[in-house]
């Protein structure tokens, strides 16, 4: 098994964390237009935040678990590839 070079290693996870970020924020700002009624009762009088506008909160929520879980993506992505290039070379040798 050869090593991964750790530039590339950090751009593809950091690529696959601002893909999340992208699309999160996308959903968030859908999600802000489509259901503001859903924020201003989560953010809205009564609670400990004050009222904040729903499509911005909602791409900002969005676009964090985005960042997230596309980092975690990618980088469970390379556990993989490493534990069956580990599996593959257990293989091999006698």
């Amino acid at each position: 098994m050869r090593p991964f070079p750790v530039l590339r290693v950090f751009l593809v996870v950091t690529a696959g964390a601002m893909f999340g970020m992208v699309l999160g924020g996308i959903f968030g700002r859908w999600a802000g237009g489509i259901a503001p009624a859903f924020f201003h009762k989560a953010f809205g009088p009564g609670t400990p935040t004050p009222a904040v506008d729903p499509v911005g909160i909602g791409t900002f929520i969005g676009a964090t678990a985005g960042v997230l879980c596309g980092g975690f993506l990618a980088t469970f992505a390379y556990v993989v590839h490493v534990v069956m290039a580990w599996i593959e070379a257990k293989k091999t040798t006698p």
